[in-house]
């Protein structure tokens, strides 16, 4: 299977189910072999979305990083890139979590499907 990314960015608000607060994803297209990159905008710290960096998991997925970053809710975004094949991202995060939209991945998906997705020449 080919990996993927986005032709260009998206960019979409909301509120975050957890903190009721405003919060913001901006999705970016990345290199080969990337893989999926959530960025702290706070801190600027990355954090890698794997088995060995999921924190609490009690209503949501909370990914951490070694330095105490957290980013709350990812699993709807993380199942519209499965779905529509996206390998490779990255993911600039303000409020501390994802916002929630309507409680699913379809938002993400129609947003990576209108953004476009590009094939990359690694397997």
């Amino acid at each position: 299977m080919q990996q993927k990314t986005l032709k260009d960015n998206f960019y979409i608000e909301g509120i975050g189910v957890h903190g009721g607060q405003k919060c913001s994803i901006s999705v970016k297209p990345a290199p080969e072999n990337s893989g999926i990159i959530f960025i702290s905008n706070e801190s600027g710290n990355k954090i890698i979305p794997n088995y060995k960096n999921v924190g609490c998991t009690a209503m949501c997925t909370q990914v951490a990083n070694d330095r105490g970053d957290t980013i709350k809710t990812i699993e709807h975004l993380m199942a519209a890139f499965y779905g529509t094949g996206i390998t490779n991202a990255i993911v600039e995060v303000s409020g501390g979590e994802v916002p929630i939209l309507d409680g699913s991945s379809v938002v993400f998906a129609e947003l990576i499907e209108k953004t476009g997705i590009e094939s990359q020449n690694a397997l």
